[in-house]
């Protein structure tokens, strides 16, 4: 590569990373985002191995771009200045960079001469992904799978996961424009692909039991859990809404909306269970963020304790404890959950809790997903203000309905609330940044899907395993083939 075409790349390389980035901020326009991946793609490996210094680049934009709303939470909740707050989360995206930037240095140094090297490129970067997403406490966004959600690809959700649709996206990027593609490879490819689809798309994993009438309020709120009294009115308002709430059999609403004591007396109109976040207290002084369910008699039946709490916002790890300090950052210090109080089994089916957060683990999810007929999530994303972390959450939200085959419900505060069935369609949702309340019937369903019953860990170790034992047989084949030669 000559020095201009290496400047060129230099320029192209971010540009690139920010367009990315844009079937995520706005999901209807993944073909964006999927042609501008392909696009770099196609520079990297076209002529060429790829360059370490491009995938930082264009990775560091793609993250700032797509991650822009951690902005919120840092400057406007915990009052740090705008310049400071902008080099915190510049740092964060190139964190996060360095991980598949450290990746390709591997591919190039490894495997770039394989045989099987794109497939091993597809695996390293699928691979990069777990990891990211497990870093630092979790950080589960923006992972290429998505961007997969509206496609014909959509049908291998239920059997790949996230990571499957992950490797699935860059080993077909790669057959199509990678350096060692050609005409007849496209379309043996496509043609595989094709056939598969056909068969995938007549295959429902689970199957309906009955309707069930679920209703949502949502609260416009923008809460500072740092400051308790205003919670208070929390509990008021949802009382307010449940007396003009008829005919439903749930009726659930957002995260974290009161402080929860000894006497709760709700106002009911039917003999509904009443569903929704608050914050408790433990004998211990524990404070949780918490899931509650209550009958019709006010009687407290079912409580689930958040199990993935938020990183330097609802918890801090042990080794940043110095960086709380030093920015002099506020700190909620919530206590974590078990993880294994997810289920309910209730009179209208068995119910898998999640709060906020829990959402965008799909490993966490697809734990408990066979086991239930459909999911109620809590959310406040409050801390994001009119940022689009709102589409962002409600197509992560999508993709869990569609690798699970079970409906999803989404009570939230300050976004929008949605009913979205067994296939990831939104049945209905509610505007966000508004106080309002609805009731959808939905059809909850029973089954397994693939990906529930192995998990995401799984298909992570396989893909491992795979790249450890082909490159294994490959040099262990060379090393034969030479000493033969040689002979």
């Amino acid at each position: 590569m000559t020095v201009n075409n290496r400047k060129g790349s230099y320029l192209i390389s971010p540009i690139l990373g920010c367009f990315t980035a844009i079937g995520f901020l706005f999901p209807h326009y993944f073909f964006v985002s999927l042609i501008s991946l392909v696009t770099f793609i196609r520079i990297e490996f076209i002529k060429s191995f790829p360059s370490s210094t491009n995938f930082f680049l264009f990775y560091l934009c793609f993250f700032i771009i797509g991650c822009h709303w951690l902005i919120h939470p840092l400057r406007d909740f915990a009052h740090i200045p705008s310049l400071l707050s902008n080099i915190i989360i510049m740092g964060l995206c190139a964190y996060f960079a360095l991980i598949y930037t450290l990746v390709v240095s591997l591919y190039k140094k490894f495997f770039a001469h394989s045989y099987f090297s794109l497939l091993f490129f597809s695996i390293l970067m699928t691979l990069a992904e777990f990891v990211r997403s497990q870093g630092l406490g979790g950080f589960p966004f923006l992972m290429h799978g998505y961007l997969l959600t509206d496609t014909p690809f959509s049908y291998f959700i239920p059997i790949l996961g996230v990571y499957g649709m992950t490797m699935l996206l860059f080993y077909f990027c790669l057959s199509i424009v990678g350096k060692n593609s050609s005409l007849k490879k496209m379309g043996s490819f496509i043609i595989f692909i094709s056939c598969l689809l056909m068969l995938l798309g007549q295959q429902n994993w689970t199957k309906p039991i009955h309707d069930v009438k679920i209703g949502i309020i949502q609260t416009n709120n923008k809460k500072d859990i740092f400051d308790n009294g205003k919670l208070k009115d929390g509990f008021s308002y949802i009382n307010s809404r449940i007396k003009s709430i008829d005919k439903a059999n749930l009726i659930i609403w957002p995260e974290g909306a009161f402080l929860l004591s000894q006497r709760v007396a709700f106002k009911m109109v039917n003999d509904e269970l009443l569903i929704g976040g608050v914050f408790t207290i433990s004998n211990q002084k524990n404070v949780y963020n918490s899931m509650v369910v209550f009958n019709a008699m006010g009687t407290l039946l079912f409580t689930h304790h958040k199990y993935y709490l938020a990183q330097f916002n609802e918890t801090i790890p042990e080794g940043f404890i110095w960086l709380l300090k030093l920015l002099n950052l506020p700190h909620v210090g919530l206590k974590s959950g078990s993880g294994r109080d997810v289920i309910y089994n209730s009179e209208y089916g068995i119910i898998g809790s999640l709060i906020c957060y829990e959402l965008l683990f799909p490993q966490f999810v697809h734990q408990y997903a066979n086991q239930v007929n459909y999911f109620i999530v809590v959310n406040d994303l409050s801390w994001f203000l009119g940022s689009s972390f709102d589409k962002q959450y409600t197509h992560i939200g999508r993709f869990i309905a569609k690798s699970t085959q079970k409906p999803l419900m989404i009570a939230s505060n300050y976004g929008s609330s949605q009913w979205i069935d067994s296939k990831g369609n939104v049945v209905k949702e509610l505007k966000p940044h508004t106080s309002s309340s609805f009731v959808q019937t939905i059809q909850i369903q029973s089954g397994k899907t693939p990906i529930a019953i192995y998990g995401d860990g799984a298909v992570a170790s396989f893909l491992f395993i795979v790249l450890i034992l082909l490159s294994s047989a490959e040099h262990l084949y060379l090393r034969r083939f030479v000493s033969h030669a040689l002979k």
